[in-house]
């Protein structure tokens, strides 16, 4: 989640004077359960990212170990769903690579902080643009 946030707040200070609210969603985690794709408690985190909305996020959320990757597409399921709930009309999400894959059922190929532009309808998922970074 760490790594997520890091790159919404530099993506949004290059927008100069653009507010759009930040949620973080635990259902879109990286889909892995390895050391360094697990997270931090929401209070250690609201300390580092305060201008983030850490509402949906359980204290327990970065535990994998009780829960296990199997539930990766039952919480990718949980955040389809949630978006589909919003009433905004273009909603940002910034995701690992993992979870983008397997959320759109694609074999999505991006670089680090490549961009994917997706529609989003009852029947899934559908890309319609994709631009690869220069970033490392």
């Amino acid at each position: 989640l760490r790594r997520c946030l890091e790159t919404a707040r530099a993506l949004l200070e290059g927008l100069h004077g653009v507010r759009c609210p930040i949620v973080a969603h635990p259902d879109i985690q990286e889909t892995s359960d390895s050391a360094c794709d697990t997270g931090h408690p929401p209070l250690v985190l609201s300390v580092e990212f305060p201008e983030v909305d850490f509402s949906l996020v359980p204290s327990d959320w970065y535990d994998k170990r009780r829960k296990g990757n199997d539930m990766a597409m039952v919480r990718l399921g949980r955040f389809q769903h949630w978006i589909a709930s919003r009433s905004e009309r273009n909603i940002l999400v910034i995701a690992h690579l993992n979870s983008l894959r397997q959320l759109t059922g694609g074999d999505l190929r991006l670089s680090n902080c490549g961009v994917a532009k997706y529609s989003f309808s009852h029947q899934g998922w559908s890309v319609s643009e994709l631009h690869q970074s220069e970033a490392l």
